[in-house]
């Protein structure tokens, strides 16, 4: 995706200290399965690491306590009423315990709302591990304390049947005992486990599911998957001192038999259930110390163990389910969430990127954000959220429904760019594809234009007539690392993926902004500031693609079965339906040579003249581009570049770090430098190469391809954007193409920037108030350089204010192309329903 202004910071990953939406080490599996490779995974007898969940570690009777009456006055909602209609003593803030089957269960109530029972993993840790206040200000929480487990009763076969069918009645007669006809359910880890049998067999209990750390099966499978992040995970940990003992509890936590030896081993092993422990221990050490754990097995009384498969039933599960996992999560990751959320219909899942085991205390704020999107959108009492004029074909999708009036309705509708935003008849926020393909056939058989918005980084119009479609929630990864493939739904972001694919030692051909969506950027071809010139644009290495087209069918388009489509999809941007899925190469490339260097803007021309005459010395594997920044003066930008006017040259480079720096030498010495941030770079940090902000502002953007660079067209530049040409754009860059950009891919694409060797873009930040001045400044840059303009344009780069009707389209695509894209619209779309873009025409 196109630049937008320098941020002066490293990126921030997807719910590090922001909310975002977004898995223990397990107890149903083998102890062994945390060993390093190379070990005995095999011993079915020992006990597994227990899993875990608060970092404000609780007693039982801490804290003052919460009421869960509704204010008065208040009316209550059905679920609320759930609450009040139960027996008040069993639900009033506190410890409580009933009997059930003839043996005591302890439970612990806090907060207030609907009713939410919480099971902890282990089996056999202590509740308050996952004791969570953030959702206590939403939700009454039950604590459950499991049989066997602190204080609740013990099994006469101790520490042996524990079973998920032996838990599942517990949980029912508490159900009943309390009087509650229906709550939502949260199991952590194997909790999770347990959670997602009781909602099999009792889905009419359940108002929603949480599978938190969960996984649909246990033994050799997801040991084998355990270890492999076991691995990754000291890996990434090597040198560490404290990485050994932890390993030691690791091991040593097999071998317990008794509460004091797997409490302690349970609390040494603990940094591993964390994606970043020692870089955070202040804030975790209080939990860890305090955390607790009853020694109980995951074995039936006659000994054999409670292996898991729910592969074959998860497909029937009916209750609506949130599947919630930390990025780095070593027993139950990503991989299971994913194939949780393939499972079960209608599913979401939600990441939480900066989290391992434990993303309520990792990541408290995220995770009771998703837990709250989540219950809003279940409720039975949210029909006015989404308002009594949604239309009864789009009731009961798995994704809500948002008319006019509601703030989130508004919120849907919001883009990064702050001054624009869309207005459509109504939203679909789509949860899977079955909703996309329910919006697609309601627009179609009213005649409704029909707007797609995934991370919202480009907008064409506000939609004003028409169904917006909505793929943020649609979060399904799989990373194939024998393949080198990914396939991605449509809601994910580059920074989303990039930390999947660097696990497995492979990247993606992603762009220069990591917010930006995968499927959106890919649509329109996809120039990667990293892998661009060695393998070309990112459409050039699709393999298939899940689309809902006009007549909202879901068709699997691939080059050996939709050839047509397939090539127009790939280039033709929106133009021709609803990409939900696609799948793609990735390759193996860990590192690069890479970043930023940057020179006072008085230098333009002497750094852009070395820039422009170094550029064919260079090989493909070095990809740059330059901008002209005049930067805010903001404490999070380094002190040289406060409120500076700098040159940024970008540097992404493949080869090793010693010939980077010999190939990088003569920029280094064009001028002096104020500040260097090129080096040697993980492949995440792909972003720190164009340092775009990932914060929505409002700006105003166009953009040109060059059919070429000379000597004078520099010189225009500096005259144009240099110093005393008064201008007011805060970026204008251009990037360097060529190589395999150029090169058509094995399967030929839509893309129409091939044989361009350059391509500009700007942007100028300020409000509507400003629109016209705004406009004046970038059209007075672009036209300047129109004598060396190329015929074609890059769609990726277009501006709301660009290829504004078929002319203008049909000059991006040239008019071969054009006249074959318009050609496949017509077989696919004939009422060009899918118009809010720049539009391609049916034939």
């Amino acid at each position: 995706m196109r630049a937008r202004a320098p941020r002066g910071a490293r990126p921030e990953a997807a719910g590090r200290g922001r909310s975002h939406q977004h898995r223990s080490l397990d107890p149903c599996t083998s102890a062994a399965a945390c060993r390093p490779r190379g070990r005995d995974r095999h011993t079915r007898t020992r006990r597994a690491p227990p899993a875990l969940g608060n970092r404000a570690f609780r007693s039982p009777s801490s804290g003052p306590p919460t009421s869960v009456a509704s204010p008065q006055g208040t009316e209550q909602s059905p679920l609320e009423q759930s609450v009040s209609n139960a027996t008040a003593g069993h639900l009033t803030p506190g410890p409580h315990q009933v009997d059930v089957d003839g043996l005591t269960q302890r439970y612990h109530v806090h907060g207030s709302g609907p009713v939410c029972l919480a099971v902890p993993g282990g089996p056999g840790v202590d509740w308050a591990s996952l004791r969570t206040p953030e959702l206590e200000e939403f939700l009454t929480m039950v604590y459950v304390e499991p049989l066997g487990t602190g204080d609740s009763q013990r099994l006469a076969s101790h520490p042996h049947g524990y079973t998920r069918e032996r838990y599942t009645r517990s949980l029912t007669g508490l159900l009943d005992r309390l009087a509650l006809p229906r709550v939502f359910l949260l199991g952590h880890s194997h909790g999770g486990f347990v959670a997602q049998h009781f909602a099999l067999h009792h889905p009419d209990r359940l108002h929603g599911l949480v599978l938190y750390e969960s996984a649909p099966v246990t033994g050799p499978e997801h040991m084998a998957e355990a270890a492999a992040r076991v691995d990754a995970f000291v890996r990434r940990n090597q040198g560490r001192p404290e990485l050994p003992s932890a390993l030691a509890a690791l091991q040593a936590v097999g071998s317990s038999t008794d509460d004091a030896s797997v409490t302690a081993a349970l609390r040494g092993l603990l940094p591993v259930y964390f994606a970043r422990y020692w870089d955070r221990e202040d804030e975790f050490r209080a939990f860890r110390s305090t955390v607790t754990c009853t020694y109980v097995s995951t074995q039936h009384e006659t000994g054999e163990p409670d292996v898991i498969d729910d592969r074959d039933a998860l497909p029937n599960l009916t209750v609506p389910t949130l599947v919630l996992v930390g990025r780095h999560d070593v027993i139950c990751g990503p991989r299971w969430a994913e194939e949780l959320h393939t499972l079960i219909p209608g599913s979401r899942l939600a990441v939480l990127e900066d989290s391992g085991h434990l993303g309520h205390v990792e990541e408290p704020e995220a995770f009771a954000r998703a837990v709250r999107g989540f219950v809003e959108s279940t409720r039975t009492d949210a029909e006015p959220r989404t308002g009594d004029a949604v239309p009864e074909e789009l009731r009961g999708l798995s994704g809500p429904v948002l008319m006019p009036g509601t703030d989130e309705y508004a919120a849907e509708c919001a883009t990064f760019n702050l001054n624009l935003s869309f207005r459509p008849a109504l939203v679909v926020g789509a949860a899977c594809e079955d909703d996309v393909r329910a919006a697609v056939r309601f627009a179609a058989g009213r005649g409704m234009p029909i707007a797609v918005k995934s991370s919202g980084h480009q907008f064409v119009s506000p939609a004003e007539d028409a169904v917006l479609i909505t793929t943020e929630r649609m979060k399904r990864l799989t990373v194939n690392g024998d393949r080198r493939t990914v396939s991605a739904e449509a809601g994910l972001r580059w920074s989303e993926v990039l930390p999947r694919t660097a696990d497995a030692g492979l990247t993606p051909v992603a762009g220069s902004a990591p917010e930006v969506g995968v499927v959106g950027y890919t649509l329109g071809g996809g120039q990667s500031p990293l892998l661009g010139r060695t393998h070309g644009y990112a459409a050039d290495h699709v393999r298939r693609m899940n689309v809902v087209t006009a007549d909202g069918e879901l068709r699997t388009v691939a080059p050996d079965n939709e050839p047509d489509l397939f090539w127009a999809l790939l280039g033709g941007k929106g133009n021709f339906g609803v990409v939900t899925e696609i799948e793609f190469d990735v390759f193996p490339v860990t590192r690069f040579y890479g970043g930023g260097i940057y020179f006072a803007g008085e230098d333009l021309a002497a750094v852009l003249e070395a820039w422009r005459s170094w550029l064919p010395t260079v090989p493909e594997e070095m990809t740059t581009s330059l901008g002209v920044q005049r930067l805010p003066d903001l404490p999070a930008l380094p002190p040289p570049l406060r409120g500076a006017f700098v040159v940024h040259v970008r540097i992404g480079y493949l080869g090793s770090a010693a010939d980077g720096e010999r190939l990088v030498a003569p920029l280094r010495a064009a001028a002096p430098v104020l500040l260097d941030a090129v080096g040697e770079k993980p492949v995440t940090a792909v972003g720190e190469i164009h340092m775009d902000p990932v914060e929505p502002m409002p700006y105003y953007d166009r953009s040109l391809a060059l059919r070429e660079f000379p000597e004078k067209a520099a010189q225009a530049l500096v005259e144009l954007v240099g110093p005393g040409s008064g201008c007011r754009l805060a970026n204008f860059e251009i990037r360097a193409l060529g190589g395999a950009l150029d090169r058509e891919p094995r399967i030929a694409n839509a893309v129409s920037m091939r044989g361009i060797p350059f391509v500009v873009f700007g942007f100028a930040v300020g409000g509507d108030d400003r629109a016209d001045d705004l406009r004046r400044d970038l059209a007075k840059v672009v036209d300047g350089l129109a004598p060396w303009a190329a015929d074609r344009g890059m769609v990726n780069f277009l501006s709301p204010d660009e290829a504004a009707d078929t002319d203008g389209v049909r000059a991006v695509y040239g008019p071969e192309r054009y006249d074959r894209l318009a050609e496949v619209k017509r077989r696919h779309d004939p009422a060009n329903l899918f118009r809010h873009n720049h539009n391609v025409r049916p034939a």
